[in-house]
């Protein structure tokens, strides 16, 4: 790996110090003092500073995690996640900070995969919800999505779970409402972890405004043709609520709150209490 200054086009290179014969998983920019780089390894994690006004860096500290796999960060929270072990699966997790203890590290836990099988990052996802962290697992061998609170001290399993309808999926969190996109059936899932009863809408799909397309699109798009191009294979869902298409667009998810309380499935009118919740919820996040 490469640093390499825009302004003096000087450059670095960005090896392990720790573990010099490691393998190289990536690298992230924390913008933390004395922890702006970080280097993720088959070994674990190494930090190292970046010396001002100079294109050099310092190794100072590191995090040893056995049979290292894959690492995922998440800069809004500046989160680091790492899956360790055989089948990748014990999950380690580090959260940035400023101040006198600049790395946290939460309890260790394990996640459920099948006999042999070894977890695919991308059915990992770390987010906040309603202010607690969280960590969901799209658990393909039991198609559901298992949430895990994150704290301090402690682990929890939470006993919601969230049954899956397809065999591609792909999560997204906006405004604390998680939305679970079916991509081969083309439409979306909206659950809130505060109403227990899932899923408490009816499936709704992606739409596309049209001033989110350029003119020679709308000019050659139909309505079947927009409805192919959404869930897209060039679609890549990136952060909490960002859909990056290959062809050249980038979109952010929103709730529509009109069309979302038109879905509502509850029919029992002492019911309704749930979907004022559910929309002050929204609108006071």
């Amino acid at each position: 790996k490469e640093l390499v200054s825009l302004q003096t086009l000087e450059s670095t290179q960005i090896t392990p110090k720790k573990w010099p014969s490691a393998d190289i998983f990536d690298v992230f920019w924390s913008q933390i003092d004395n922890h702006e780089i970080i280097l993720s390894t088959s070994n674990g994690l190494e930090f190292f500073q970046l010396k001002k006004g100079e294109m050099k860096i310092k190794l100072t500290t590191s995090k040893s995690i056995p049979k290292s796999s894959w690492v995922k960060y998440n800069s809004d929270e500046l989160i680091i996640m790492v899956g360790g072990g055989q089948q990748g699966n014990n999950l380690f997790i580090f959260q940035l900070a400023s101040g006198q203890n600049p790395i946290i590290q939460y309890p260790t836990f394990e996640v459920d995969v099948a006999h042999r099988n070894v977890i695919n990052l991308n059915n990992i996802f770390i987010c906040r919800l309603y202010n607690v962290l969280c960590c969901l697992h799209i658990d393909t061998s039991s198609k559901r999505v298992i949430v895990y609170r994150i704290f301090k001290d402690i682990i929890v399993r939470s006993s919601q779970e969230i049954d899956l309808y397809s065999e591609s999926v792909a999560i997204s969190i906006v405004d604390n409402i998680l939305v679970i996109h079916n991509v081969d059936t083309k439409i979306s899932m909206i659950y809130d972890l505060k109403i227990p009863k899932f899923p408490f809408l009816n499936p709704l799909p992606l739409y596309l405004p049209p001033s989110s397309l350029s003119e020679t699109d709308l000019a050659e798009l139909n309505e079947k043709t927009k409805f192919d191009r959404l869930y897209a294979r060039s679609w890549k869902y990136v952060g909490s609520n960002t859909i990056i298409d290959s062809t050249g667009y980038v979109w952010k998810i929103c709730l529509n709150l009109p069309e979302i309380s038109a879905a509502y499935i509850f029919l029992n009118e002492q019911k309704w209490s749930k979907k004022i919740s559910f929309i002050c919820y929204s609108i006071n996040d």
